[in-house]
C-alpha cells in the first residue's frame, strides 16, 4: 500500500509573483507609497497643527455631535442606529479628548512611514484603520480608493518598500517566522549570557561547600 504526499502549498499565479515579489515592478508601489504618504502627511500636518484637534477634540466633538443630531443623521444615514449610539457612547465619555490627537499624530505617521518607505505593510495596515474609520464617519470620498492601495501595498510587503528603508529594516528586524540579522545575534547573544550564568550558578555549591 502506496501513500502519497501531498503539498499544502499551493504556488501563486506569475501574475501575482510579479506584481507582489518582484523587485523590478518595486516602482509601481514606489508611486502608490508616495502618493498614499502625502495624503495622508497632509490630512495629519493640518491636524496636528490645529489646536481643535490638540488640545481637547473639539474639532472631533463638534462632527460627533452633529451627526448624533436629528439633522446630521438625515444627511449621513450611517449616522443612525448602532454608530450613532456608538458616538453617543463616545461623547458621553469625552472620548474625543485623546482620540482627535492620536488620530491626527497617528495620520502624521502613516503618511511618514508610506513615504519612507519604512514598515510600509504596518503603516499600510494602519491606513485601513483610518480609512475605515474615516468611510464610516463620512469624511472623505477619497477613502475607498486609500482602501484599495493599502491593500495593495500590503500583499506587496516584501517589495512595496524596496525603494525605501524596508530594503535594509526587514532583513535586519525579519519578518513573521523568519527571525533577521539583529534578531538572530541578539538571540545569540541572550544565549550565552544565559549558558555564561548557568555556569556561575553551577559552581557556586562547590565553592560554598569549599568554605565551609
Amino acid at each position: 500500500m502506496t501513500s502519497e504526499t501531498r503539498s499544502t502549498l499551493l504556488d501563486d499565479p506569475p501574475i501575482a509573483q510579479r506584481l507582489f515579489s518582484d523587485t523590478r515592478l518595486a516602482w509601481l508601489w514606489l508611486a502608490a507609497r508616495l502618493w498614499l504618504g502625502w495624503w495622508w502627511l497632509q490630512i495629519g500636518r493640518q491636524r496636528v497643527g490645529s489646536p481643535d484637534w490638540m488640545n481637547g477634540g473639539a474639532a472631533l466633538r463638534d462632527y460627533w455631535d452633529q451627526l448624533t443630531h436629528a439633522q446630521g443623521a438625515a444627511t449621513h444615514p450611517l449616522a443612525d442606529g448602532w454608530s450613532r449610539a456608538v458616538l453617543h457612547f463616545l461623547l458621553d465619555r469625552g472620548a474625543y479628548h485623546w482620540l482627535a490627537p492620536l488620530a491626527a499624530v497617528a495620520e502624521t505617521l502613516v503618511g511618514l512611514a508610506l513615504i519612507l518607505g519604512a514598515f510600509t505593510a504596518l503603516a499600510a495596515f494602519l491606513g485601513i484603520l483610518l480609512s475605515v474609520s474615516h468611510l464610516l464617519a463620512g469624511t472623505s470620498s477619497l477613502d475607498p480608493l486609500l482602501l484599495v492601495l493599502a491593500i495593495g501595498l500590503i500583499l506587496a510587503w516584501k517589495t512595496a518598500g524596496w525603494l525605501g528603508f524596508d530594503r535594509w529594516l526587514l532583513p535586519m528586524l525579519g519578518v513573521p517566522g523568519q527571525g533577521g540579522a539583529l534578531i538572530t545575534r541578539l538571540t545569540h547573544a541572550a544565549s550565552r549570557l544565559q549558558a555564561r550564568m548557568g555556569a556561575q550558578l553551577a559552581r557556586r555549591p562547590a565553592t560554598d561547600d569549599s568554605r565551609s
